[in-house]
């Protein structure tokens, strides 16, 4: 074969690979939580999709990450299995799974409250465990294997293998939520008064609740590029 096919070949390997990546899902959620103008909790405005950097706290319910034992408000579990092709190699997609809960977000300026339901999040898949070939699946990995129909080993009892990822919204960690800024009636202290002013000067009478609007699903993610 000569070198201009082997250049060419490469650079086409290289071009696809690249167009992959940018119109992946991560990618275009990246860039689609960018695009939106960053706020404070004191000033969104109403009825505006803003973009709030802050720390997570609980609300009514907390999660926690399958294979991290984290407490969290959303997670995402990704486990992956090689697949043998002749010579050749590739991962294939066993389980995605994803779960999310409402939760507060507080920033300097104040706390509001972030509806999970129809979200869509970008969240890092921080936690990495694998096992194959000499290296069993721990306890815990094949009990959540198996409570989703699927096992470490082939029916010839032989490890596969695989590969298992999580990433998860921890409780006080820092990520940017994109979503409908709506001002409600809260008495609770803490909450913000819309009409204006300093936190600290502020009537307290309301609060922010960030949600989905019409077409166009509420996100939150970890990933420090959608905080700049």
């Amino acid at each position: 074969m000569s070198p201009v096919v082997v250049a060419a070949i490469v650079v086409g390997v290289v071009v696809v690979i690249g167009l992959a990546t940018y119109f992946s899902r991560d990618a275009q959620l990246r860039r689609a939580m960018k695009a939106v103008p960053l706020s404070t909790i004191a000033g969104a405005t109403e009825g505006a999709r803003v973009r709030i950097v802050g720390r997570v706290l609980a609300r009514d319910r907390v999660l926690t990450g399958p294979l991290s034992h984290r407490e969290c408000v959303g997670f995402r579990v990704l486990v992956e299995t090689r697949r043998q092709s002749g010579k050749s190699s590739h991962w294939v997609k066993t389980i995605d799974e994803h779960q999310e809960v409402d939760f507060v977000l507080e920033d300097e300026t104040g706390r509001a409250r972030v509806e999970s339901r129809s979200g869509d999040f970008l969240i890092v898949l921080d936690h990495s465990e694998s096992s194959g070939f000499l290296n069993d699946a721990s306890p815990e990995l094949e009990a959540f294997l198996s409570e989703r129909g699927h096992t470490s080993t082939s029916f010839l009892g032989m490890n596969k293998t695989m590969r298992y990822r999580e990433g998860a919204l921890e409780i006080g960690e820092q990520i940017a939520v994109v979503g409908l800024a709506h001002w409600e009636d809260d008495p609770e202290a803490g909450a913000i008064d819309a009409g204006g002013g300093g936190f600290r000067d502020a009537v307290r009478k309301k609060r922010l609740v960030l949600t989905a609007s019409e077409g166009a699903p509420l996100h939150a993610s970890d990933d420090q590029a959608t905080q700049a």
